[in-house]
């Protein structure tokens, strides 16, 4: 039986390996924005007052 997807395994593991590395990066983004006092976002639901 032949495999139809050889580069199936492959491709798994790049999105998971880019995935890993996106949070990483954000939560390094993250951290430097908040050692230089950058001030952090309101929720948009927490903002907007509600009658």
């Amino acid at each position: 039986m032949r495999n139809k997807h050889p580069n199936k395994q492959k491709l798994i593991d790049f999105f998971i390996n880019t995935r890993t590395i996106a949070i990483e990066v954000g939560m390094w983004r993250s951290l430097v924005a908040h050692c230089h006092g950058v001030a952090g976002v309101e929720s948009s639901n927490l903002s907007i007052p509600t009658i």
